[in-house]
C-alpha cells in the first residue's frame, strides 16, 4: 500500500512537467501562425491602423511582403517593420547606454529584480547607470512592459538613441494590427520616461585663458 502511494506521489512532478511543457509548446505554436491566418489578417488591417497613427508607408516591397511605416507618434520618430516584426522608437542619444534581453554583459544592477532578470546586458557609464538606478519612474515602466509583453517579445533593446522591440508573431514575420498602437504607445512611454530620467552633463563652453 505504501509503495503504491509513493509511486502515485512520484508521478505528480512528471504530470506537472508535461502540462507545463505542453502549455509552452501550444503558446509558441500559436505565435508561429503556421496557417498564415494572422499574417493575412495583418496584411489587410495594418495599413489602416498605421494611417490612423499618423505613420506613412516608406518601403513597399513585393506584394507578398509587408510595407514598412514611419512617422512621428506622440513626439517621437517611430519605424515599423512588420516583415521583421520590429517596432523602433528613436530618441535623443544617451551615450554608453545599452540594455538588452539577449546579450550578456552586466556592468551594473538596477535594483529591480524583474528588470535585472530579463535584461542580461546592462551597460552604461557610472553617471548614467547611477541615474537609471535612481529612476523609479523608468524602472517601473520597464517592469510593467516586461510583465505585460514578455510573452510576445523575442527581444527588446534600449541602446544609445533608440528602443527596439522584436516580436514572435509568425516566427518574427508580422505584427498583428490590434497590438501595433498599444505596444508603440508603451515603447514611446518608455522612451519618454528614460529621457526624463537621464540628465547629460554638458561640456563647458567659454574662453580659455592662456
Amino acid at each position: 500500500m505504501a509503495l503504491n502511494q509513493t509511486r502515485k506521489i512520484a508521478k505528480w512532478p512528471l504530470v506537472f512537467a508535461v502540462l507545463f511543457l505542453g502549455g509552452w509548446l501550444v503558446s509558441d505554436l500559436l505565435y508561429m501562425d503556421l496557417l498564415g491566418i494572422g499574417r493575412s489578417k495583418a496584411k489587410r488591417q495594418l495599413p489602416v491602423i498605421a494611417q490612423k497613427m499618423g505613420l506613412k508607408e516608406t518601403g513597399a516591397g513585393p506584394s507578398k511582403l509587408f510595407s514598412k511605416y514611419s512617422g512621428k507618434y506622440s513626439g517621437y520618430n517611430v519605424e515599423v517593420d512588420p516583415e521583421s516584426s520590429l517596432i523602433t522608437v528613436h530618441m535623443d542619444p544617451i551615450p554608453s547606454l545599452s540594455l538588452s534581453t539577449y546579450e550578456k554583459d552586466v556592468q551594473f544592477d538596477t535594483g529591480n529584480q524583474l528588470v535585472d532578470k530579463y535584461f542580461k546586458e546592462r551597460k552604461a557609464s557610472d553617471d548614467i547607470s547611477r541615474q537609471l538606478v535612481q529612476s523609479e519612474a523608468f524602472l517601473q515602466r520597464l517592469q510593467a512592459f516586461m510583465e505585460n509583453r514578455r510573452d510576445i517579445c523575442r527581444f527588446i533593446v534600449i541602446q544609445y538613441d533608440m528602443i527596439k522591440c522584436g516580436m514572435k508573431f509568425g516566427n518574427g514575420h508580422y505584427i498583428p494590427a490590434s497590438i501595433l498602437e498599444p505596444v508603440t504607445s508603451e515603447l514611446v512611454g518608455l522612451a519618454d520616461a528614460l529621457q526624463r530620467s537621464v540628465q547629460l552633463k554638458k561640456a563647458k563652453v567659454g574662453h580659455t585663458e592662456e
